[in-house]
């Protein structure tokens, strides 16, 4: 089916008629009867191609195969119906992003811009994405920057790719700053990238400013996850007030969140180190009402 993609088509063989608009270029003749089902048939078939062949471009990405995900950029770059087609193209970049190979995202996208397309902001995305899955977070804000100058605004997606990038490698002042421009650009953080942030933050030994996130988190109004409720919790134990603990705790429970092993651990963890010993004493009654097992650590918040 895919070499039908890969050359001109041919048009039916009876009652011919110039035109040169419809496929693209000089010289082709096509028929003066029926002429708009022919089109709706071949336009039809054309699609189906196109579906199959995106199938095929997801899959050589979530199986990591490099060999194949090239030959699909091949396929995709040689076809004379999908070579202008932004969204194949993205998606064959997308495929080699999965499989690691930054270098092949930056030919692709290098090659689109030669040819004269515009990449979207899906497409912009994905090269960063790509940069920053390499561990190239400068030159992934440098894509940032080229993006925003030829226009394109960035969305919450560019700005969650790049923050858990800093996240992961504890780069506490960009994530702060790139947290702050998406602010002043008036992008509203969702509950992700509230968490990435934390997440950043603490990775960095900063419960002081990830609690300040969690305050922000909850002026804008958004619900916090199981995510959410072990980084606070794990921000109580860095900072080692057992009170701090209980409040926090006490505010997730509230929300709807069903506490895990890990976070009953924490807390009781964190009120031993503390000296709470009342407060630690209920809260393991508590983890005993909710038929969970107690590990060794949760005793010896209550010794």
């Amino acid at each position: 089916a895919i070499p039908l993609l890969s050359r001109k088509p041919s048009a039916p063989k009876r009652g011919f008629a110039t035109n040169t608009s419809f496929w693209g270029y000089e010289d082709i003749k096509r028929p003066t009867t029926d002429w708009s089902n022919y089109i709706t048939s071949q336009a039809s078939q054309t699609s189906q191609l196109k579906t199959q062949l995106h199938k095929l471009i997801k899959e050589t990405g979530i199986n990591n195969d490099l060999p194949s995900a090239k030959q699909m950029a091949a396929i995709v770059s040689n076809s004379f119906i999908l070579q202008t087609d932004i969204v194949m193209r993205t998606a064959v970049m997308q495929a080699l992003s999965k499989c690691g190979s930054v270098d092949s995202v930056l030919k692709e996208f290098g090659l689109l811009q030669k040819e004269g397309m515009i990449p979207t902001q899906v497409t912009w995305n994905v090269v960063i994405q790509s940069l920053c899955d390499a561990g190239s977070t400068q030159e992934a804000m440098d894509m940032l920057n080229r993006m925003r100058n030829a226009k394109i605004t960035p969305d919450i997606r560019t700005y969650t790719i790049l923050l858990s990038s800093f996240a992961k490698n504890g780069q506490k002042e960009e994530l702060i700053h790139l947290y702050q421009d998406m602010k002043s650009n008036r992008i509203k953080p969702d509950v992700f990238v509230y968490n990435t942030i934390m997440s950043g933050l603490l990775h960095a030994k900063d419960q002081k400013s990830a609690f300040h996130v969690y305050d922000e988190m909850k002026s804008a109004n958004i619900a916090p996850t199981n995510v959410t409720q072990s980084l606070l919790l794990k921000a109580c134990g860095l900072g080692g007030d057992g009170r701090d603990v209980l409040k926090y705790f006490g505010e997730l429970k509230q929300s709807g969140i069903i506490p895990s092993l890990q976070n009953y651990n924490t807390v009781l963890s964190s009120l031993g180190n503390a000296g709470l010993a009342d407060d630690a004493k209920k809260i393991f009654e508590e983890m005993i009402a909710a038929k969970i097992q107690p590990e060794a650590i949760a005793w010896n918040g209550l010794l």
